[in-house]
């Protein structure tokens, strides 16, 4: 008779040989429900289930009778993200699944059987019979091989996806996993597959900032919004970081002395301080000090300088976002208009209620015209209503054709990743100089005063920053024997 020892944090089975030797077998798991099951094989395969390595025979020590179908597995995970997740996640991740497996399921499957034909055939999947063979070795492999190559010019010589994406498979399939391991569910043990494969390092960026011209482009788009062009003007011309502006209230500004303190606060029982702790206080110049006199501050309970439309402090996301859009529209969709695919996604974006994901999923028959609607998919079928705004936009494009293909399409013809059009849209917003944000702006701060000259001693203190990563950052733009200059 076979039973259930545990000894530390681990379980093993112990049980009589053909000699009435009492034998012992690590199991190599530390889940009760786990051993349970591998008990049970056990006794129903006797001894001469056992291998050397103290496992059970079969694959990752697991019986042939006892694996799991892949196919089983991955459409249970489909359904538990669509149970557990919001739908626009639960989207993202089918979405990456089926990229991953193909329609390995019938949670995999187009809802559009003509969609099929614009996946590209030679992309390699993530294949196996059954959920145990997935291998570390084997994902990693998979990984590798849709990993984009490129050459010194940025042109791609092999591969499907980017860094970015590759790490997006990544992160979905260690979900996966990480489901299948949940004790009870699949005859599955040992650690995470996914675990010991790493996450690629992004390319490095350089330091990215606001030349002259681009400051003055930046804040003459947003002149219809106030209250942004003055926070905007802040980032630049005081180098503050995004929480430091959005704690700020009236009393922290003082046009006389002209001084922006930046100081830690308790307010409203939330209590809050500048990054490392450091007080400080920044000069207001001559460009700044201009949009602070204009502005008027709406009224608030607390008297935060920069209220949001509640007149509450501004949540650091609802603002990114809130501030991500307008420079969208205002500032980075008019450089759309040579690429009609792209021009037509942001319009979409910019003009309905889809998020990316739904845009990338769409198709032309999606579209339709004399009804003015958009169906989108999810959980069910949305009419999404073509506005004044968006309409031009669809009728100038010329991208129509079989009702079953995308609707916006890469540079091969099939439709975007999410990740790869974000990427393809930020490329061009960075050649064309207008793809800015709080980290380009305070950026932008620093910058600019080392090219003044402004010791690097004075702009750690300036920017509540060490001196080192002030060096490190800004010095290279500092020239030689030009006198201290904070205006710019």
């Amino acid at each position: 008779m076979a039973y259930l020892k545990k000894r530390g944090n681990f379980w093993s089975i112990k049980y009589r040989d053909e000699n009435n030797v009492l034998q012992t077998k690590a199991l190599n798991t530390d889940s009760e429900q786990i051993a349970k099951g591998k008990l049970g094989d056990f006794e129903k395969l006797g001894p001469a289930a056992i291998i050397k390595t103290g496992g059970l025979s079969g694959a990752a020590g697991v019986p042939a009778a006892t694996k799991t179908p892949l196919e089983t597995a991955v459409q249970g995970f489909v359904e538990h993200i669509k149970t557990h997740l919001n739908s626009e996640n639960g989207v993202k991740n089918v979405s990456v699944l089926r990229s991953i497996f193909g329609e390995l399921c019938p949670g995999l499957e187009f809802a559009r059987v003509g969609s099929r034909k614009y996946v590209d055939q030679n992309r390699p999947l993530l294949s196996a019979v059954h959920l145990q063979d997935l291998t570390t070795a084997k994902v990693q492999d998979y990984l590798q091989k849709i990993l984009q190559v490129k050459d010194k010019n940025g042109r791609v010589l092999r591969g499907y996806v980017g860094k970015k994406t590759r790490n997006r498979y990544r992160e979905t399939l260690h979900l996966f996993f990480e489901y299948a391991l949940t004790p009870g569910r699949y005859s599955m043990s040992g650690e995470n597959p996914v675990k010991k494969i790493k996450y690629l390092k992004l390319d490095k960026l350089e330091v990215r900032f606001l030349k002259i011209a681009a400051i003055n482009k930046q804040l003459a788009c947003l002149a219809e919004y106030p209250l942004l062009q003055v926070m905007v003007a802040v980032y630049i011309f005081a180098g503050l970081r995004r929480d430091e502006a959005l704690w700020l209230t009236h009393d922290d500004i003082d046009l006389e002395r002209g001084l922006i303190d930046v100081h830690g606060k308790t307010i409203d029982r939330k209590h809050w301080e500048p990054k490392n702790g450091e007080n400080r206080q920044v000069r207001i110049n001559t460009r700044l000090r201009s949009y602070l006199e204009q502005y008027k501050p709406a009224s608030s309970e607390h008297g935060w300088f920069f209220p949001n439309p509640a007149g509450g402090r501004w949540d650091r996301d609802a603002f990114s976002e809130h501030l991500r859009k307008v420079n969208l529209e205002k500032l980075q969709f008019p450089e759309l208009k040579a690429n009609p695919a792209l021009e037509m996604a942001v319009a979409i974006y910019l003009y309905s209620t889809l998020d990316w994901c739904d845009i990338v999923a769409l198709t032309n028959k999606d579209v339709d015209l004399q009804k003015k609607v958009i169906r989108a998919k999810k959980k069910y079928t949305w009419n999404i209503p073509i506005n004044d705004k968006l309409l031009p936009f669809i009728e100038a494009y010329c991208a129509f054709g079989d009702e079953d293909a995308p609707l916006i399409k890469d540079s091969k013809g099939n439709a975007w990743e999410e990740d790869d059009l974000d990427d393809e849209l930020h490329k061009v917003y960075r050649e064309k100089e207008v793809d800015w944000s709080c980290d380009e702006y305070r950026h932008t701060y620093g910058t600019q005063l080392a090219i003044n000259n402004v010791s690097t001693r004075k702009i750690a203190m300036l920017m509540g920053n060490s001196e080192e990563i002030v060096i490190k950052h800004y010095a290279k733009f500092t020239p030689k024997d030009i006198p201290d200059n904070l205006d710019f």
